[in-house]
């Protein structure tokens, strides 16, 4: 569900009823929401995802006072520290929103597995919330899953600070579909020391993986200025 997506979905729900369904967020791009247009868009995907009251009513009170530009500039390991048990499955639902790929419906069974998957978890209190990447086909890693085949590649191979904040701005919005198609010379491009190791790892991955499908690589977060703020 991109934000061009929840839009439309506001302008049938106004047209099926016959009522001005008024939804600030919608009018707006994500990076330019305020705390109340968070707290409408958390509430909206709530009912849309089916949330138990009392996840729904952790989301609201989780999200209070922040504003679209503090969610935009935060990485999932930001959301995990931030937001606890909660930030997994709040990253995963406001990435989707900003999936701008031409292609993003393609995309979009990733996502909802994903948060279907953290829902069970919660509503069986499970100690375990995140689903292996290892245990995963490639083309089936949302996100999440990317990050962490990423922290643990920072690991193996003993990245500095500061290679690890490059690479990572450079993977954080990417899913395995996204990995399974660049070439050794992308990854050599976004860093030349580690490039290699990290193409070499995707294909020990993707050899395993057996339904790939045919995605493009999504745009990265510094093509979400190309959106219009305003509707």
């Amino acid at each position: 569900m991109a934000w061009a997506d929840t839009v439309m979905i506001v302008k049938i729900i106004n047209l099926a009823t016959g009522k001005r369904t008024s939804f600030k967020w919608s009018a707006h791009h994500p990076e330019n929401w305020s705390a109340s247009c968070v707290q409408e868009w958390a509430s909206f995907t709530s009912s849309k995802y089916g949330f138990p009251p009392e996840i729904e009513s952790k989301v609201l009170t989780t999200l209070n006072e922040y504003t679209g530009k503090m969610l935009t500039s935060m990485t999932l390991e930001d959301f995990r520290n931030h937001f606890n048990e909660m930030g997994e499955l709040i990253y995963v639902t406001f990435q989707q929103i900003l999936d701008v790929a031409p292609d993003y419906r393609d995309r979009t069974h990733v996502y909802t597995s994903k948060i279907s998957h953290l829902l069970q978890c919660m509503n069986d209190q499970t100690t375990s919330k995140q689903l292996s990447w290892k245990l995963m086909e490639l083309s089936s890693w949302s996100c999440v899953e990317v990050f962490d085949w990423m922290t643990a590649m920072a690991t193996e191979m003993d990245m500095t600070s500061h290679d690890r904040h490059m690479i990572f701005s450079q993977f954080c919005r990417l899913t395995g579909n996204d990995l399974y198609h660049k070439t050794l010379d992308e990854y050599k491009q976004i860093n030349d020391q580690f490039g290699e190791a990290l193409y070499l790892s995707v294909q020990r991955y993707k050899s395993a993986d057996r339904s790939p499908g045919d995605r493009k690589r999504h745009r990265s977060s510094g093509d979400l200025t190309s959106i219009p703020e305003d509707t």
